[in-house]
């Protein structure tokens, strides 16, 4: 119960909870010469398996992610259906790499998997072997990893996500990891989670939340940068954890530096810099990028595709022409601008 390092914490992507009557999953790692351990323990009472390999990753079952480093090609792959349904009663494992080459050395070959069903739900063991890596990795060395629960609840309906590192696109950035490093004596247990990340609505605010199950509801928090304090608030109660969620203007802090979380005035945690995230579509006017609001609702009736609006400062307008550049984001490939329509007010 206590060995290994241990994940008490995995959450939806934008940091918040299920509700733990409902879903919860912790994990913990350990290695040995033959590969990476991992120990999946989920609380989960309607178990929905897929019926197709192909459709293992929307319904209960787990993933890993594993590479030389986060942000390095390839990256192993492996999705695990526990098969403890009434219809599946077979593990199934799928392995494979992602953005590799035949002469890159590394070997895909399938983790060794145990399943057990427990009285709330399972424990998925699996060893992942160090022939995913291209260089077999000893004591002190790190290696990048990603480990995500899937949960598809029969009433609902509705496949949830819950990755240890906050974002849900592994198998297309693979710096959405974890940088952990292979040592002895495991540090003490991850109950805290920060999640930063660009406000979908808008272009120039950041969401950050704080999410844990390490410390109690009512406990004041500070967010800081260097000595520059740029929140203040409470932790609130949220199932069997507390949290605190704020939305700041970027111009109000630095990209390039860590944020500081201070609770009941003791520094708890620094966090990595904030990295913004690209909007789906920039746009230029006369070389001037413009403030971006964003809507859900699409520029006819019924439509569900997205609205982008950029407010165009008067002192950016000429007389003459006007050269509007529309750029689209790289994680955009898919999205297609079909209704360009300027009104000047």
């Amino acid at each position: 119960k206590t060995r290994g390092y241990i994940v008490n914490l995995l959450t939806f992507s934008d940091g918040s909870l299920p509700d733990p009557a409902d879903f919860r999953a912790t994990f913990r790692l350990a290695w040995d010469e033959k590969g990476l351990i991992v120990l999946v323990e989920v609380n989960d009472q309607d178990g929905v398996e897929a019926k197709w390999l192909k459709d293992i990753w929307n319904y209960d079952s787990v993933e890993f992610f594993m590479s030389q480093k986060p942000g390095e090609n390839p990256v192993g792959h492996a999705l695990i259906s526990p098969g403890l349904s009434t219809e599946q009663k077979k593990t199934r494992v799928i392995s494979n790499k992602l953005r590799g080459r035949p002469d890159d050395g590394i070997s895909i070959a399938d983790p060794q998997v145990a399943k057990t069903r427990t009285k709330n739900g399972y424990v998925i063991e699996a060893r992942i072997p160090w022939t995913w890596l291209k260089r077999r990795p000893s004591k002190g060395d790190t290696l990048g990893f990603q480990l995500m629960v899937n949960d598809l609840d029969n009433d609902k309906r509705i496949s949830r996500h819950f990755p240890w590192f906050p974002g849900l696109d592994t198998s297309r950035n693979s710096s959405h990891m974890q940088e952990i490093r292979l040592v002895d004596k495991a540090g003490p247990p991850l109950e805290t989670v920060v999640v930063a990340r660009t406000d979908w609505t808008s272009s120039d605010k950041a969401m950050i939340r704080f999410t844990s199950r390490h410390w109690k509801a009512g406990e004041k928090l500070r967010l800081l940068q260097g000595k520059q304090v740029l929140a203040t608030g409470i932790l609130s109660e949220q199932f069997d954890s507390c949290f605190w969620q704020q939305t700041l203007a970027m111009v109000d802090f630095k990209t390039d530096l860590p944020f500081i979380f201070e609770i009941s005035g003791k520094q708890v945690l620094t966090s990595l810099p904030f990295r913004p995230r690209a909007p789906l579509i920039a746009a230029q006017l006369n070389g001037v990028f413009l403030e971006q609001q964003v809507s859900k609702k699409g520029p006819y009736p019924g439509t569900s595709s997205r609205t982008c609006t950029w407010r165009v400062p008067g002192t950016v307008l000429k007389d003459g022409p006007n050269v509007l550049v529309l750029t689209k984001h790289s994680g955009a490939k898919a999205m297609k601008l079909s209704y360009l329509e300027m009104i000047i007010e």
